[in-house]
């Protein structure tokens, strides 16, 4: 007799949504992108992303901490809205050429006209912000390629299509904390598994401020 569904064990998850939304300049735009040559310098851009940590305990432990994202990305000059065929978020991977931190962002999908594209974005902590942990926290800054960049860099010159910044608006902020859901195998594993995510999610914060803290007392 196979094993009923309620005896099996459920590792806790966790997803949480999260829209930003922002400006980015195809001024830099190369000949090949003659469907582009049209739009204006700076055009609105918006992404509305759902990420699921399938496995709460594995991701804090991983050395990457990676996650799965879905959702989609909204451009006007891109094709308007188009959906996240593939996603990919890391948080708290340390730079080795800087006391930065980073967070990281892969967005793979196609414009209407079946031409693949990636965004990549990052967040970098604490960077030219000091302290003020809010504005590294919220501030996206995003490339769109052409093809797809699988890697967590910022794409390679003369794949941009279009750079700038998106941010995390504190409305969106409010809606995102309402979004946070945890399942477990009973409902007190779900809360564990979320405040072990939080737990997780502020001593990343403290370590990645105190590294930039202790690397500029060496200069």
């Amino acid at each position: 007799m196979s094993q009923s569904t309620s005896q099996e064990v459920v590792h806790p998850s966790l997803s949480f949504t999260e829209t930003m939304k922002g400006f980015v300049n195809f001024s830099e735009l190369d000949g090949g992108q003659a469907a582009l040559q049209d739009v204006p310098r700076k055009m609105a851009l918006l992404v509305h992303l759902t990420i699921e940590i399938d496995h709460i305990e594995q991701f804090t432990r991983s050395i990457t901490h990676q996650a799965a994202i879905s959702g989609y990305v909204e451009c006007e000059a891109l094709g308007g809205k188009l959906p996240i065929e593939k996603g990919i978020f890391q948080l708290f991977l340390a730079e080795v050429a800087s006391a930065n931190t980073r967070m990281w962002y892969r967005l793979f999908f196609h414009d209407p006209s079946g031409r693949r594209l990636s965004l990549i974005g990052f967040k970098v902590l604490p960077g030219k912000m000091g302290l003020n942990v809010w504005q590294a926290t919220t501030t996206l800054f995003v490339s769109v390629l052409a093809g797809e960049e699988d890697t967590p860099t910022e794409g390679e010159q003369g794949q941009t299509i279009a750079s700038g910044i998106i941010s995390l608006h504190f409305v969106d902020f409010l809606h995102q904390l309402a979004s946070f859901r945890a399942r477990g195998s009973t409902r007190r594993k779900g809360v564990e598994g979320m405040c072990t995510f939080f737990f997780f999610f502020v001593q990343g914060l403290w370590k990645a401020y105190y590294r930039a803290w202790k690397s500029h007392r060496h200069i």
